[in-house]
């Protein structure tokens, strides 16, 4: 069975997303392969696609959450970006011939209206539709999907309500993730690797991949909670904010100053590691943060500064009714907030409990299971 997995660069958690689903399916002797549809597109749109979405969320998040909102119903923004998309792919279908899948899987939504004007062979391909975010956004909504991979109920809920008939071919898998926050590691092992002590308090912040938001504001925050033990500050890719981290660090009183540890971007496996070994996560419920902190059964502060509006106002809300997460409007309740779990081992306890019960870390595994019983039976069909 040869998958064909389309993503688009847009935030690295549609990617991550990918890449969990290909390893599983390779692990499952399937064969795999991840592309960025934005790669069949014209070198200019490629730019406006990643740079727009990129540039909103660093910069003017509140327009990116009104556009996110706009595009949800009807009207200009949807029209003119769903136009956009299907224009703009012009090499898909080649790509799907030259592949010659026996499923495509998506896990970003820009390919779905090109895809649901394909003609010839490629038009016949099964495809199978990830949807990364709790909330079933009508951009995901488009084309003609097979089947459907949604988060939870209420996802798979929402989504029957806004495309009628489709509960039959959606299954509740969670959001895929990386292998490594899976694995059978304590934290006490990972703080080992670490060299951070076992007793410790330690706390995570990080921002996503793309390390949007007042990353130093907020760290200074943090720096005001003296329970806070050890401080590990992933920026991703944004350096510009890694070193303005790094110079705030730089500044400290030489006690402080070693209780920072300022990092830029992370491998998966490095990242989790990080993640087990922290006592407290402060962020952003990006949909693979969120799934990855509750794999680990880490309790997350959302600082409302960092959060993006939108898709994940809605995480946010999921992790506090899952009783895992707690939202901090801004820097001064979120110093509050740490100080008070860090001193509160029952009430963490409680909340890393939560996140374990309502986790579903094999998402990833799931999925590529479903693919293989579902379109591994047309692969041996068509071998001679």
């Amino acid at each position: 069975m040869k998958a064909l997995i389309l993503t688009a660069a847009a935030g690295d958690g549609h990617i991550s997303a990918s890449r969990a689903i290909e390893a599983a399916l390779v692990r499952m002797g399937a064969e795999a392969r991840t592309v960025d549809a934005l790669d069949c597109a014209p070198r200019a749109f490629r730019l406006w696609f990643t740079g727009g979405y990129e540039t909103l969320v660093r910069r003017w998040p509140w327009f990116w959450g009104a556009l996110y909102r706009w595009s949800d119903r009807p009207g200009l923004a949807y029209a003119f970006q769903t136009l956009l998309d299907d224009r703009m792919l012009v090499g898909l279908a080649s790509l799907i011939e030259a592949e010659r899948p026996n499923c495509i899987v998506c896990t970003q939504a820009l390919p779905l209206p090109r895809l649901a004007r394909l003609t010839g062979p490629a038009a016949d391909v099964p495809v199978a539709v990830v949807i990364t975010d709790l909330h079933p956004h009508r951009m995901w909504l488009r084309g003609r999907a097979d089947r459907y991979f949604v988060p939870t109920e209420a996802s798979r809920d929402r989504l029957a309500e806004r495309l009628p008939g489709s509960s039959a071919r959606t299954e509740v898998t969670g959001i895929p993730i990386h292998e490594a926050f899976t694995l059978d590691m304590s934290k006490e092992e990972a703080r080992r690797v670490l060299n951070l002590g076992a007793s410790a308090r330690v706390v995570a912040l990080t921002s996503g991949g793309i390390g949007g938001g007042p990353l130093t504001g907020v760290l200074e925050a943090l720096c005001r909670v003296d329970e806070a033990d050890h401080i590990l500050v992933v920026c991703g890719r944004n350096v510009k904010a890694s070193s303005q981290c790094a110079r705030f660090a730089a500044n400290l009183p030489d006690l402080m100053r070693d209780r920072v540890a300022v990092l830029g971007y992370l491998p998966q496996a490095r990242f989790a590691m990080l993640l087990r070994a922290a006592d407290i996560v402060v962020g952003k419920p990006g949909g693979l943060t969120m799934s990855e902190c509750m794999a680990l059964g880490k309790p997350m502060v959302i600082c409302g500064e960092l959060l993006i509006p939108g898709q994940e106002e809605q995480n946010a809300g999921h992790m506090v009714a899952c009783g895992c997460g707690i939202i901090a409007r801004d820097r001064r309740s979120l110093a509050g907030a740490v100080h008070a779990l860090l001193g509160d081992r029952v009430r963490l306890d409680a909340m890393a409990a939560a996140a374990l019960e309502h986790a579903r870390p094999h998402a990833a595994r799931t999925i590529a299971a479903q693919l293989v019983t579902m379109y591994g039976s047309e692969s041996e069909a068509g071998q001679p």
